[in-house]
């Protein structure tokens, strides 16, 4: 049996919203959320949109053919994969 997400991808959207109007550090206090999670919350969405908020409770197993596709797709491009963000890169997240 799987754990279940103690906020559902509409609540985590509400709490991403009110970081916006309220500032992260009070939005930490009330919902005893740590920054980390608030941070990932906001890349998910940021790159998902709201299914990145919804739970998955489950392990994904990918081929060894996409895996070698997404390897590929990335030495392709200039980008460096950066694993260090900093939420305070995301001012509108930041307050």
């Amino acid at each position: 049996m799987g754990r279940k997400s103690k906020y559902s991808a509409e609540e985590k959207f509400l709490i991403l919203n009110e970081v916006l109007r309220n500032g992260i550090h009070k939005v930490i206090i009330k919902y005893k959320i740590s920054q980390k999670t608030i941070r990932r919350w906001s890349l998910l969405y940021k790159y998902q949109g709201m299914p990145g908020l919804q739970a998955s409770h489950h392990n994904q197993s990918y081929s060894k053919e996409f895996k070698n596709s997404l390897v590929e797709q990335y030495q392709q491009t200039d980008e460096a994969l950066d694993l260090s963000i900093n939420l305070r890169e995301y001012p509108y997240f930041y307050k």
